[in-house]
């Protein structure tokens, strides 16, 4: 796949996840009527069509078939539509949802730090400023004291 599809593809299954476990926890704690409930359903079956999608996709990947169904058993499980505890199982799945934020984290990262060290070349070209405009009266300090001393030195070779 294409990075940016790719990316774009786990931002879809990332939002599902998240989806999912929101749909889950209301579903348990909070007592909704019965309008409400049929839009979380139909919220959550358009979550997980994108997963099962996913799971679809990745069975056809797949080398073995026995060994995927062996592995996976968990995911194929949780599309069961009479099986609301094995959704849970999806919450094994937050550690992609986990390692797309770090991904997302790492390239903020790197983006800062970019920026960063552009902000430290501005500093120190500030701090180089800053530093010319002390030492320039300095210099011209050093520079009227050395023509102080030669003059000073050819009005004795004078006398």
């Amino acid at each position: 796949m294409v990075s940016w599809t790719k990316n774009i593809w786990d931002l879809l299954i990332t939002l599902s996840l998240l989806i999912i476990v929101i749909t889950l926890i209301t579903e348990f704690f909070i007592h909704l009527d019965k309008d409400t409930m049929e839009l979380l359903h139909t919220t959550e079956i358009f979550a997980l069509s994108f997963l099962f999608m996913e799971l679809a996709h990745d069975f056809y990947l797949a080398e073995d078939k026995k060994k995927f169904v062996a592995k996976e058993w968990l995911r194929i499980i949780s599309f069961i539509p009479f099986a609301t505890v094995f959704r849970f199982a999806l919450f094994a799945r937050t550690t992609k949802v986990m390692q797309f934020l770090g991904s997302l984290w790492l390239r903020v990262k790197v983006f800062l730090r970019i920026e960063s060290v552009t902000a430290k070349t501005g500093q120190s070209v500030v701090h180089a400023s800053k530093a010319t405009r002390i030492m320039r009266p300095v210099a011209q300090f050093f520079s009227k004291k050395e023509e102080y001393v030669e003059n000073a030195r050819k009005k004795k070779k004078r006398n």
